[in-house]
């Protein structure tokens, strides 16, 4: 099994997905069974929005690669169901509905740049990428379909539309008002909300 490393600004949905690519599984479902998070049925909530993920040190083993690479991308749920789940994420509670949790939003030239899916697309608040000056995709142009994190490639819908072929929508002149440099970083750009918008003390302690 081909075992690469999780890149920073990767989101671990989108690493699971490139593990499927690189090792021609079929689809989400066989890597978790790979990666033996479907052994027992879960006893506590996902590490994780998107797929069912129970023990990281289990998956860690599998890969040949320490917990510890893996612990700053997970994103634990607070209970098994409800529509009022919560995420953990920068040592606060978030409500799930700030996370792209079902379905997949991406920069086309960025996907075809680095093959990776960004974390910062996991967060429903960031609609653009100010590298490329664009909207984010949120539907394959082909079938018309939204992207499915459950049945959808990494680089690909499941009609077989590459997703770094789309054409995005350009912004317009005023659209995009995140400067580049937090923009471009999923955890900065959620401090940022939390200490100028929100109105949370910057003494809160580290995140």
């Amino acid at each position: 099994m081909f075992r690469p490393r999780i890149e920073t600004k990767e989101s671990l949905a989108g690493y699971f997905l490139r593990l499927v690519e690189q090792n021609c599984l079929s689809g989400a479902s066989e890597l978790l069974q790979v990666l033996r998070q479907r052994d027992t049925p879960p006893s506590r909530p996902s590490l994780l929005p998107q797929f069912g993920v129970y023990a990281l040190d289990v998956v860690a083993n599998v890969l040949g690669r320490t917990t510890e690479e893996f612990e700053l991308h997970c994103r634990p749920l607070d209970s098994l169901t409800g529509r009022t789940r919560k995420v953990q994420y920068l040592g606060l509670k978030w409500p799930l509905s700030i996370f792209r949790n079902k379905c997949r939003a991406w920069c086309p030239e960025c996907m075809a740049s680095n093959s990776i899916h960004r974390a910062d697309w996991d967060l429903r608040l960031v609609t653009t990428c100010l590298t490329h000056r664009c909207h984010l995709v949120e539907r394959c142009l082909d079938c018309g379909q939204a992207i499915s994190w459950q049945n959808s490639r990494l680089d690909a819908c499941r009609c077989g539309m590459r997703l770094s072929q789309v054409i995005a929508l350009p912004l317009d002149i005023g659209d995009g008002r995140w400067v580049p440099d937090i923009a471009d970083d999923a955890d900065r750009l959620m401090r940022t909300l939390i200490f100028d918008i929100i109105g949370f003390p910057r003494n809160i302690g580290k995140l």
